[in-house]
């Protein structure tokens, strides 16, 4: 083969590898097997081992589907990872699952962005500034939607940030 062949055919070739490796990474992960279904099956099964505390309408698929939806993906493979260690879901090991996949994830520059608008918009309308903070969890897609919700009338912004975040 020759020295010029060689040289182009080895792009092609760690292409390959690095493709078959992201593909059982994400698999590995979570990502790509039954999804958000079977992860909603896991989590109801933790949380039904909860003898206190107990997360509302997580066994509900509709409602589980949803929050998984919702949620950046890494942040939804933390958080099923964290609940498959744990002996069980409680509210409170709910809460620290969803703040450790939190912490790995990081902030985007559209959860900056929101947040400021959210916390400007505050000045001329009246709402919890609950609404401007958490960002962090989302999918980018509702992040923007709920910052389009900021150009809305203030009597409707909460419901329109609360439907694009479903909080």
């Amino acid at each position: 083969m020759s020295e010029r062949r060689q040289i182009t055919t080895i792009p092609f070739l760690t292409a390959g590898i690095v493709i078959l490796f992201f593909a059982a990474a994400v698999a590995a992960c979570g990502g790509g097997g039954g999804g958000a279904a079977d992860d909603c099956a896991t989590l109801c099964n933790k949380a039904k081992a909860c003898t206190g505390n107990q997360i509302n309408d997580i066994c509900d698929p509709a409602t589980c589907e949803g929050i998984l939806d919702r949620l950046r993906d890494e942040i939804s493979v933390g958080l099923v990872a964290c609940a498959n260690d744990a002996p069980q879901l409680c509210e409170p090991d709910w809460t620290s699952c969803l703040s450790s996949a939190a912490k790995s994830a990081g902030t985007r520059p559209i959860d900056t962005a929101y947040s400021q608008a959210c916390l400007d918009k505050r000045m001329t309308c009246t709402f919890a500034d609950d609404l401007c903070l958490g960002t962090v969890l989302y999918d980018q897609v509702r992040v923007e939607q709920a910052k389009a919700c900021l150009d809305k009338p203030c009597d409707q912004i909460v419901a329109c940030i609360k439907a694009e975040l479903g909080t």
